[in-house]
């Protein structure tokens, strides 16, 4: 029931990112001339929207930006043949500046073409082809004596300026049947050209806009699961040319086909895929699952005729992905990417039929929207007849259509359900030109999470979380004291010190695809002080003077005084009440050591009043109050601690080169009473005193506002700590982006947008000594670009 209520959640959401995009890249394969290298092309539709569609080279300004304008619900056909040299990932093992930038201002579909007898689509999916974490799937190339010295390739390509790209070469354990299966490598050779050999790894840089490809050894050499990392988003395709099938009696039946398709990163990998499976012999599945220490791969050739769901097995917990190399009637082989079947799914599809080859749809959608189908706006071509539930899925239903009779040569196909989404594959064929194979669908939107407020409180405020979301369902918040916030609103009441600490957040989604994401926020709750004070004058002493305010009547407000030892305010609520003036009044201070005081006839020995009648020259009578302020002698004590490379030191009108106690220092007040501090200096030699003066952040911010754009250790500098020090910092992977020994002056910090490191969590270790002592500490550091 569960899944019930997932796919349907998905089939009715609203937003999805992939095939209909207004952003692509992609690296064009070098097809092999041998079987057919032209025409090629790329395909764009447009829907409810107009659309300007740039076609750029970003790294390669002598090829032509091309700008095409398109009305809505429209497509175009670019033909990229005269171009072909040029564009293509070749040669291998080389860096080149030939990938291909595709922007649009409205949501297109966008896919490539190979429309010689070497018949493939690729896909380009978007955003959602963009990552950082993929591991390869690609078609088996061919399985007999070899017709060509091609095999198996992958062709990368960068978005961003210095991106750096690890490529790690696979090493084959069966797990189903304990041995090496037979297409490990070719006499136990490197797995790719360029004696990449199995488990060991290469690294290339590319920037913005620059491709790299890299072929298998030989022609029966496996390069599935191998694994690419990198530190910016990348897009990669997979391509098998030629991938040739043989009937299941032997090798007497071969036909050569390209194949290949634009992969998705690992985030979009999944647990459910539905196959079809129309020919009688096929390759119907390869796939790769990641665990702790091994992977899962499979592959197979079927002769029944009936789709079916493959489960991907996660006895293990395994997330998965799966290829499916497609054979049609003709042994005409082609190849595309399975979408999950529970993260995926469009309203609409438009697609260019190549020319007057057999054309045939397989599609999958909700059971009660099978009547719902229109093609070319037409409701009796695809109907309710032609589907059928899927098992153990009654609540989706599956067809496969020839439409060929229904769309004319080099016409488009529109298919349209307002009532669900669906998910459609289109497999194009004939027996001496090819096939052509390809999921067009949208995926699930991939859910993000990030808080958005400040880190820094003081006891008694109320901390209010807000976040950053998108496609995000329901969450909740961990707090360090082990309370979970599950309903909103999101607020703790009253903060004291207690809760400063590491705030988690989880997001949830109804998608089996992506159904939780974190963020994190280091949260300081930081110690103020709130006190009352009250204040009783007469009206004859206005305006009245406290904090630096001059008042001017009574007053019950708020005031707050910067405390420099913390970042939160001391807080005094000031209750000033005025008595009425009786007479005139005299205020006089004295130092302590003046007493008694005299004021007409009588003394003063300490603080107080008196009222005293006196007659004018007019004979009137004035009655004056005389206050008495005593300001005692100070006797402070002052203590200061600074470092070697502070020396020599100047306080109390002294110089001093060495620690010293007790010092006696006189000064006098306004009142020229005389006051006494008692001076001590500390010197710290050689950093001995920083063991707790570091502050180590852990978010960044590199947006170019001058503020926490860099990761900064606090005190390092300004307090001349730990001459000795290095600063290791590591991305999630484990790869280490930064290391600095002797921190010495700011511009030696790590700076994010010099590296273009990429919004995430990443990881520190810090360590130093000094003559005396040595420190070392471990962290997590959060790089938020848009903050």
């Amino acid at each position: 029931m569960k899944r019930v209520i997932l796919i349907i959640a998905l089939f009715l959401s609203s937003v999805c990112h992939a095939q209909t995009d207004t952003v692509f890249w992609f690296a064009p394969p070098d097809l092999s001339s041998e079987f057919g290298e032209t025409p090629i092309r790329l395909v764009f539709h447009t829907y409810e929207q107009p659309a300007t569609i740039t076609l750029e080279q970003p790294a390669n300004s002598a090829f032509p930006t091309n700008n095409f304008v398109l009305p809505a619900h429209s497509v175009l056909a670019h033909d990229l043949s005269p171009w072909v040299d040029t564009i293509e990932t070749k040669p291998i093992n080389t860096v080149l500046n030939r990938g291909f930038h595709i922007h649009s201002t409205a949501p297109i579909t966008c896919y490539y073409q190979s429309i010689s007898s070497n018949r493939e689509t690729y896909t380009l999916k978007g955003r959602n082809a963009l990552g950082t974490d993929f591991d390869v799937l690609t078609p088996l190339s061919y399985m007999s004596t070899p017709w060509s010295d091609r095999g198996q390739s992958i062709e990368i390509i960068a978005t961003e300026d210095s991106t750096i790209i690890s490529i790690t070469a696979p090493n084959f354990v069966d797990t189903v049947r304990g041995n090496d299966p037979w297409w490990h490598y070719n006499r136990g050779d490197a797995v790719f050209e360029g004696d990449l050999w199995p488990d060991s790894t290469m690294t290339i840089l590319l920037n913005r806009g620059q491709s790299y490809a890299m072929r298998a050894k030989h022609y029966d050499t496996e390069i599935i699961r191998t694994r690419i990392r990198s530190t910016l988003p990348i897009a990669v395709n997979t391509t098998a040319d030629p991938c040739m099938s043989r009937d299941m009696a032997g090798d007497t039946t071969h036909r050569f086909n390209l194949s290949g398709e634009q992969l998705l990163p690992k985030r979009f990998w999944g647990s459910e895929y539905f196959l079809f499976n129309t020919s009688s012999y096929s390759e119907a599945l390869r796939q790769a699952a990641g665990r702790d220490s091994s992977e899962l791969y499979y592959y197979g050739w079927w002769n029944w005729t009936t789709p079916i769901i493959y489960f991907i097995d996660d006895r293990w917990g395994l997330k998965g992905a799966g290829i499916i190399v497609q054979a049609d009637p003709n042994s005409q082989m082609g190849a595309t990417i399975l979408p999950q079947l529970d993260c995926a799914g469009s309203h609409k599809v438009s697609y260019l039929r190549s020319d007057s080859m057999s054309i045939t749809i397989h599609m999958v959608t909700e059971s009660s929207a099978i009547n719902d189908i229109l093609f070319n706006g037409d409701s009796t071509i695809i109907t309710a007849a032609d589907f059928q539930p899927i098992p153990r899925r009654s609540d989706l239903s599956w067809c496969v259509k020839d439409v060929s009779p229904y769309l004319a040569p080099d016409a488009v196909m529109n298919i349209r359900c307002d009532m669900a989404k669906f998910i459609l594959a289109i497999i194009e064929s004939s027996p001496d030109r090819g096939t052509s194979y390809t999921y067009l669908t949208d995926y699930a939107p991939y859910p993000a999470i990030q808080f958005n407020m400040d880190t820094d409180y003081c006891t008694g405020d109320n901390i209010e979380f807000s976040f950053y979301t998108s496609n995000i369902d329901s969450l909740s918040i961990h707090c360090p004291n082990g309370e979970v916030l599950s309903t909103p609103p999101y607020i703790i009441l009253d903060a004291d010190t207690t809760l400063s600490g590491i705030y988690i957040v989880e997001g949830y989604t109804q998608s089996e695809c992506h159904s939780v994401v974190y963020d994190t926020i280091n949260i300081h709750v930081n110690h103020s002080v709130r006190t009352d004070l009250y204040d009783t004058i007469t009206e004859n002493q206005l305006p009245w003077s406290r904090f630096g305010i001059l008042f001017h009547g009574e007053t019950d407000t708020l005031i707050l005084q910067t405390n420099p030892l913390s970042p939160c305010n001391n807080v005094y609520h000031y209750h000033l009440h005025i008595l009425p003036a009786v007479g005139d009044t005299v205020l006089y201070y004295a130092c302590e050591d003046n007493l008694p005081v005299q004021y007409d006839t009588a003394w003063f020995a300490q603080e107080g009043q008196g009222l005293f009648h006196f007659i004018g020259i007019h004979g009137e009578d004035s009655l004056v109050t005389f206050i008495l302020h005593v300001i005692p002698s100070s006797d402070t004590t002052i203590c200061d601690s600074i470092t070697e490379d502070q020396l020599p030191w100047f306080a109390m009108d002294t110089v001093f080169n060495d620690t010293v106690a007790d010092y006696i220092y006189h000064t006098f007040n306004e009142a020229g009473c005389d006051s006494i501090i008692h001076y001590n200096l500390y010197i710290f030699w050689n950093g001995d005193h920083c063991d707790t003066a570091l502050s180590y952040p852990n978010v960044v911010t590199p947006n170019g506002d001058g503020v926490n754009d860099r990761f900064v250790i606090g005190g390092l500098i300004e307090h001349s700590c730990f001459k000795y020090n290095e600063l290791t910092i590591y991305d999630r992977y484990g790869h280490c982006v930064y290391h600095k020994r002797n921190i010495a002056t700011e511009s030696d910090w790590w700076d994010p947008a010099a590296q273009r490191a990429p919004s995430g969590t990443y990881f520190f270790y810090f360590k130093a000594h000094g003559v005396n002592i040595w420190t070392q500490h471990r962290g997590v550091i959060e790089v938020l670009r848009d903050k």
